[in-house]
């Protein structure tokens, strides 16, 4: 059986489908049931966020599995985003949404990204050994990382990215 794997765009008609991938991700987060619905509803993306934020899916068989976003108007640029459904984590359709990330943040000459992470995934950005920032002030995000592009591709190479990227 063949399987369809693809990245593409985002577009409004996605969004549906980006909030349900959200909302099953953080449905495996260690949090309280009222703390995952507040903060379904702070991270779902509408209209007004595509103008703002490239954002990337990844498809399987029709289906929106996985949604990457960034902020390619700040400097330094902020990665905004990574949810993958939880029947399709540990495939590297993570690590394929950020290398199109980084592409993408490449292409448009930035030097790296910044990624605010949630506590409940930093062992994956610590896995990929991107550089941990310690707050400077209370007001910080707490767990903040930093990759730059150059070193973005090596430490993403060996993920497995198993499918195509579209435009």
């Amino acid at each position: 059986m063949t399987t369809s794997l693809r990245i593409r765009c985002a577009n409004k008609s996605d969004l549906t489908f980006i909030n349900a991938v959200i909302k099953a991700a953080l449905s495996t987060w260690p949090i309280s049931p009222r703390a995952q619905r507040l903060f379904t509803e702070a991270l779902a993306y509408d209209a007004v966020d595509l103008r703002h934020f490239e954002m990337f899916v990844c498809v399987h068989d029709d289906q929106v599995v996985g949604i990457a976003a960034w902020d390619p108007n700040d400097e330094p640029s902020l990665f905004h985003g990574l949810y993958v459904k939880p029947d399709h984590q540990r495939r590297g359709i993570g690590a394929a949404l950020m290398n199109t990330v980084f592409a993408r943040a490449s292409a448009l000459g930035r030097d790296g990204l910044l990624i605010k992470s949630a506590r409940a995934s930093i062992s994956y950005f610590e896995a990929l050994a991107f550089e941990r920032i310690e707050s400077s002030a209370d007001t910080d995000y707490p767990y903040t990382f930093w990759c730059p592009i150059t070193l973005a591709h090596d430490r993403l190479a060996n993920l497995r990215t198993p499918f195509k990227r579209a435009n």
